[in-house]
C-alpha cells in the first residue's frame, strides 16, 4: 500500500474517532457487540478498516476483515497512534476508547440539545451539500436527512448536530436561506415535543425516536453516521427499540393503511444516521410477517399514512432496468441485513435501496441507473461459479422487468 497523504490521514483519524464517539457509539449496536467480545473492550482494527467508508478512503477492495492487508492495518495504526480519544493495544491491531462510555440517556439528551430541526430543502439535495452549507455557519458533527418510511424519499427536512449547544443556539438565531427559500429552524427537542403532542392529539399512538441517513459525509471531510438517540426518554426506556426496522406488507399490492391508524410501538419515527456497515446488527427484529428495507426510516404520521382508502393507484412512472432480483441458496445470518447487502454490492454511490424477502433468502436491489444494474448482473455472471456469492452465500442475480418491475414501483407509489 502506498503511503497515505496528510489529507487522507486526517480523514481516517476523524472517521475512526467518530465511530467511537458519543455521537455514534451509543446507537452503534454492531461496534458495542464487537467491544463486548473482547475482555478489555478492544475492537480489531481490520474490522474497522472493512467498513465501507474506510475502504473508500484506503482503496481496500474486500469487505472481509481477514482479507484486509497487514500493511494497511499498520498504516492506519500509525495514524491512530496520535488520537486524543482512542488507544491501541500492544500489538497495534486493536483499538478502543480511552474513556468509557457514559450514561447513554444523558449523552442522547446532550446531543438533542445541540441539534436543530431545519426545513425546507429541495428533495434532490445531498447530505454533503447540506453539511457544507451549515459548516459555513458553525462546526457540524453530523447531518441526518429525514425520509418517508415507505418510499425512502427525502422529506426536505434534516436534523443538524452541531459541535456545541452554544453553536446550535447561534445558528438558531440566524436568518438563513437555501436555494432561495427561507429556512425554518427549531430546536430538535422542541420539534420532537411538538410531534409527540400532535400524535397524542390525533390519537396516532406513540412512536419511538431515531434518525438516520443513507448518505455519506466523507467527501466534505466529515464522518458518516449516527448522532444520538432522537428521544432521550426512549433511550432510557429501551435502547434496543431504536434499531433499524421497517415493517413492509407481504402483498405485492399492499392495502392502503387507514388514516389515523396507530403506528406500531416499535416503529422508528425518524431516520437514523447510517454508517453503512454492520448495520443489520443495529436494527430491531421485524414484526412477524414483515420484510426489511435498507433503512429504518420514519416520518410524520400524516406523511406516512395514506390520504384515503381504496384510492386508485395510477400507473407508476419510473426508469426501467434499475431493479435486480437476487436469490440465495441459504438464509442470511441474523447480523447480515439490507445495508450489508447494499455495502457489498456497491454502496450508496450505486444503490438506492435494498428490500429483503421475508425468508431472508433474497430480495430486490434498486440501482441508481439501469447501466449500474446491468453491469452488476454482468459482473456477477462473469465470476467463477463458486465465486457467485452475495454476503458469502452462493446465489443468482437477474433483471426485474415487465409486470414484476411495474408491481414494485406500484408498491412504492402506494407507500408515498
Amino acid at each position: 500500500m502506498a503511503a497515505l497523504d496528510d489529507a487522507t490521514k486526517a480523514k481516517v483519524l476523524r472517521q475512526v474517532e467518530f465511530y467511537f464517539s458519543d455521537s455514534n457509539l451509543p446507537k452503534d449496536k454492531f461496534l458495542k457487540e464487537r467491544m463486548a467480545e473482547d475482555p478489555n473492550g478492544y475492537v480489531k482494527l481490520n474490522i474497522i478498516i472493512a467498513f465501507q467508508r474506510m475502504r473508500d478512503l484506503l482503496k481496500v477492495t474486500s469487505s472481509e476483515p481477514d482479507q484486509v492487508p497487514a500493511d494497511v492495518v499498520s498504516r492506519v495504526a500509525d495514524v491512530l497512534a496520535g488520537s486524543a480519544s482512542l488507544v491501541l493495544d500492544e500489538s497495534k491491531t486493536k483499538l478502543k476508547r480511552k474513556t468509557p462510555l457514559e450514561d447513554e440517556a444523558a449523552i442522547a439528551k446532550a446531543i438533542d440539545s445541540r441539534s436543530l430541526y431545519v426545513r425546507p430543502f429541495p428533495v434532490d439535495t445531498t447530505v454533503d451539500a447540506i453539511t457544507e452549507f451549515f459548516n459555513g455557519h458553525a462546526a457540524v458533527n453530523c447531518v441526518r436527512m429525514r425520509r418517508h418510511m415507505k418510499s425512502k424519499m427525502f422529506k426536505g427536512s434534516v436534523f443538524v448536530e452541531f459541535a456545541s449547544e452554544e453553536l446550535a443556539e447561534k445558528v438558531l438565531g440566524s436568518s438563513l436561506e437555501y436555494a432561495g427559500a427561507p429556512l425554518r429552524l427549531q430546536k430538535k427537542a422542541a420539534y420532537l415535543d411538538s410531534k409527540r403532542e400532535a400524535r397524542k392529539t390525533r390519537g396516532a399512538g406513540k412512536a419511538h425516536g431515531g434518525d438516520h441517513s443513507d448518505d455519506s459525509n466523507i467527501d466534505v471531510g466529515l464522518p458518516d453516521g449516527l448522532g444520538g438517540e432522537v428521544d432521550s426518554k426512549a433511550a432510557a426506556a429501551s435502547p434496543a427499540s431504536a434499531g433499524r426496522q421497517q415493517n413492509r406488507p407481504q402483498q405485492s399490492k399492499p392495502q392502503q393503511p387507514q388514516r389515523g391508524a396507530k403506528r406500531k410501538q416499535d416503529e422508528p419515527e425518524y431516520d437514523e444516521g447510517d454508517l453503512g456497515e454492520g448495520p443489520s446488527s443495529k436494527r430491531s427484529k421485524p414484526a412477524e410477517g414483515a420484510e426489511q428495507g435498507a433503512e429504518a426510516e420514519g416520518g410524520d404520521a400524516d406523511e406516512d399514512m395514506g390520504e384515503g382508502e381504496g384510492e386508485e393507484v395510477p400507473e407508476p412512472t419510473f426508469v426501467p432496468g434499475c431493479l435486480v432480483d437476487f436469490t440465495l441458496d441459504a438464509e442470511l445470518p441474523e447480523l447480515t441485513g439490507p445495508l450489508v447487502i447494499k455495502d457489498v454490492m456497491g454502496g450508496v454511490d450505486k444503490i438506492l435501496f435494498v428490500e429483503l424477502r421475508k425468508d431472508r433468502k433474497g430480495g430486490i436491489i434498486r440501482f441508481k441507473t439501469a447501466e449500474l444494474a446491468a453491469t452488476a448482473i454482468a459482473d456477477f455472471g462473469a465470476r467463477e461459479e463458486d465465486a457467485r456469492t452475495i454476503a458469502g452465500i452462493k446465489g443468482s442475480m437477474s433483471k426485474v422487468e415487465g409486470e414484476a418491475e411495474k408491481d414494485f414501483f406500484k408498491r412504492v407509489a402506494l407507500a408515498r
